[in-house]
């Protein structure tokens, strides 16, 4: 027992420091990534995180789920804001609001909602905007996500859209000459990612201009390329471009007609860009946009595109995102079609094609356009982008091109997840599926200008004839576990519906989750009780707006109880009362496993600031933790060309810390960058080519060789130092312990 007592003392002591180290460590070394962010809960999403998007609810006394500023000092004091009835001025519903920023003022009068987002995940937002302005050169439309209050505010993304951009001239019918042909609603879209925000305030503003506002959505958008998957492109959104090499990672294919060239389009030259903001312009994300533009009087083609290494007989998809400017005119000048397809190695095989109109493409959005293909024996192919358009005006007709994807496609498992649902690939054609509704065929073609498959070989083929058809599949669910459910779906039109009047399919896509057996399901559809009792925790609600490319489309839930359901897939709604028959869509595949709020709310602990600095100049390179300045250069002139991310703050000082703020940038300088609760999140060493001292650096804090420079502090610094308490703790303890146990023994 002694001895027992004497081991047992020592344990004690060894035992209490470990606790004591584990105890000191920092919550974010001890704890995974795999956090939660604490304002994330059970009711994080809905179906459409806005609350009274169509404004049904709102008066001029109350304006119920949404907040107006007009009469502050961003809003400029006398903006207006007013509630309108009447078929000519909404867009759907009884209502619509109207905001006007008056005259020249500088202000911005908006409408928002505070809502509770994912942290790192990708919101699809639409809105009907209708322009009241009849002169629209220098008005401007702004929608986003920005911290919770305004003063003062952070913005996290920003969509921004010219007047003369936020009105399909080309969608629009015509009831007269002049003014009225602009007189209608168009649809503006975007999708922004949150970072690691989980509170937000959304907000539509504007500027020197009268608009009117209808049915705003904002859903969980599934990522476009498939999971397990990577956009095997380099330069994808342009963002490694510059107007003396746009094609940077591109190339041209064929002969380029005379009069045609490239450009990119760059934010950070518009009137209306805030430094350090991140906002987009004619850019899906990021700074840039490529172009294809025909000059004034110039017809014919531009062919652009890109070598991939791939794997044979594999399923791969081409994603393009397509704008335009100059609308069609009378004489039929414009943008007049774009082409995207996927060439063999031998760059004249079309493994897949497709074409869409010029007038399909929206001047007030991005439209996505797609292709797959199966690789074949190739494993080199070309995507490729082809711009066919007339000239004319002063700036020409061009095509917009931006965020390319080129992937391997597959479903959304990620790895180790299992498929509860039987062949949902569809590589056994049908089976496990039956149909409700209308009637559905079968396709499993893959290659040639029309290749209609996504994940494998096989996809249904399903038509739109009556209210909710779709596909059907039973499954047996577990109370209170959380499911994550992801169909691959692509519209296809009837020639008859593709008209200026419709801008979609008249039905939205959707799963749904209905409880009950193969026998029930129908009943229960038609009965619009499809969602009753489950807790739908994110559900993305697709209402197919031209496009035209398999889209994931997503429902995350938890079951009420144990028992049977069934998954739905299909059109949410009636076929078109005026048309009937409008088109279909194509069903890739889909997937369904448990999931949880823990894999969901990621929060991103790697300590990767990527986007933390914002650099203008062609003279500084940023990479990793290291600045290098390619010539002489002041500190005035480098602060005005590289500065801090929107919520970011940025510092340049000294090797002891102090800030520097004239003469000229040097070897061993340091740009500090803190977040807006004024923690260092990253800092750069300064390397300025042919200073004096022949490029070396120094150490922060001290004197360096330029041989082994100590790298930067990422924010994370103090933590580690921060171990050297504990660890003294448990040495000592130990040593207490032998002492204890020699002690006794002496006795």
């Amino acid at each position: 027992m002694k001895t027992r007592s004497k081991w047992l003392a020592a344990l004690l002591a060894l035992a209490a420091a470990f606790a004591l180290l584990l105890g000191l460590i920092p919550a974010r070394i001890a704890g995974s990534a795999q956090g939660v962010s604490e304002e994330t809960d059970d009711e994080l999403l809905t179906s459409n995180l806005i609350k009274d998007g169509s404004f049904e609810d709102v008066t001029a006394d109350d304006t119920g789920a949404w907040d107006v500023d007009t009469t502050s000092e961003a809003a400029g004091e006398r903006g207006t804001f007013e509630v309108v009835e009447g078929a000519e001025n909404v867009h759907s519903g009884e209502k619509a609001v109207r905001l006007a920023g008056a005259g020249n003022d500088s202000g911005y009068p908006e409408i928002s909602q505070q809502m509770t987002v994912l942290p790192n995940t990708t919101y699809y937002v639409t809105l009907r905007v209708k322009n009241n302005n009849t002169a629209m050169s220098s008005a401007n439309l702004f929608f986003g996500f920005a911290s919770p209050e305004r003063e003062e505010e952070v913005i996290y993304g920003e969509q921004h859209r010219w007047a003369d951009n936020s009105v399909d001239k080309d969608h629009i019918y015509a009831e007269g000459e002049g003014w009225s042909e602009h007189n209608g609603f168009s649809l503006i879209s975007a999708r922004i990612r949150t970072g690691n925000e989980t509170s937000v305030r959304f907000y539509i503003r504007l500027q020197k201009m009268n608009a009117t506002i209808d049915d705003v959505s904002v859903t969980y958008a599934q990522d476009i390329v498939s999971t397990g998957s990577e956009n095997l492109l380099k330069n994808p959104g342009f963002e490694d471009s510059t107007n003396a090499n746009p094609l940077a990672d591109w190339i041209t294919i064929g002969e380029v007609t005379n009069g045609f060239s490239a450009g990119i389009d760059d934010v950070r030259t518009t009137s209306a860009y805030t430094p350090g903001s991140n906002m987009q312009d004619k850019q899906i994300e990021g700074c840039n946009t490529l172009y294809l533009v025909a000059q004034s009087g110039a017809e014919g083609t531009m062919t652009v595109g890109q070598p991939i290494t791939v794997e044979p007989d594999t399923n791969y998809a081409f994603y393009v995102n397509l704008s335009k400017w100059g609308e069609a005119k009378a004489s039929g000048a414009g943008v007049q079609a774009a082409r995207i397809g996927i060439l063999a190695a031998d760059m004249e095989t079309v493994l897949a094609r497709c074409a869409v109109d010029g007038s399909d493409i929206s001047l007030a959005r991005y439209m996505l356009a797609s292709v797959v293909a199966n690789s074949g024996e190739n494993t080199t192919v070309y995507p490729f982008i082809e711009a066919e358009t007339i000239g004319f005006g002063t700036y020409g007709a061009g095509l917009y091109i931006d965020e390319c994807y080129f992937f391997e496609t597959a479903l959304d498992l990620p790895e180790g997840k299992e498929n509860l649902l039987s062949n949902g690939d569809l590589a056994k054609n049908s089976d496990g599926w039956w149909e409700v509704g209308g009637s559905s065929q079968l396709g499993w073609e893959a290659g040639g200008e029309d290749g209609k498959a996504y994940a494998t070989q096989g996809n249904i083929w399903l038509s739109q004839w009556s209210p909710l058809d779709g596909i059907v599949q039973s499954v047996s669910l577990k109370k209170d576990q959380m499911y994550k459910i992801t169909a691959y779906m692509r519209p296809y039109w009837a020639a008859e519906s593709k008209s200026a009047a419709y801008d979609g399919l008249y039905s939205p896509l959707s799963v749904l989750v209905i409880e009950g057996d193969d026998e029930t399901v129908q009943t229960a559809l038609f009965a619009d009780d499809s969602t009753q009792g489950l807790n739908v925790v994110a559900r993305q609600n697709v209402r197919v707006e031209r496009d035209d490319a398999y889209m994931p489309v997503t429902l995350i839930f938890t079951a009420p109880a144990d028992g049977e359901y069934s998954v739905f897939v299909g059109f949410e709604g009636g076929s078109d009362p005026v048309l009937g028959f409008q088109g279909g869509v194509q069903i890739g595949g889909v997937s369904m496993y448990e999931t949880s709020m823990e894999e969901l709310s990621l929060i991103d602990e790697s300590g990767d600031y990527s986007d933390v600095l914002i650099n203008t100049s062609t003279d500084v390179t940023v990479s990793g933790t290291s600045v290098t300045i390619g010539k002489e250069m002041s500190v005035a002139d480098f602060t005005n060309a590289v500065y801090a991310a929107s919520g970011y703050t940025m510092s340049v000082v000294d090797a002891d810390g102090n800030a520097v703020t004239s003469g000229n940038m040097a070897n061993g300088y340091r740009v500090v960058v803190k977040d807006g609760g004024g923690s260092t999140v990253k800092e750069y060493t300064v390397t300025v080519s042919g200073a004096q001292g022949g490029g070396e650096t120094t150490t922060p804090g001290g004197e360096g060789d330029g041989e082994d420079t100590a790298p930067a502090s990422d924010g994370w610094t103090w933590q580690w130092a921060a171990l050297l308490v504990p660890i003294a703790v448990v040495i000592i303890g130990a040593i207490v312990a032998v002492a204890i146990v020699r002690k006794k023994r002496e006795k």
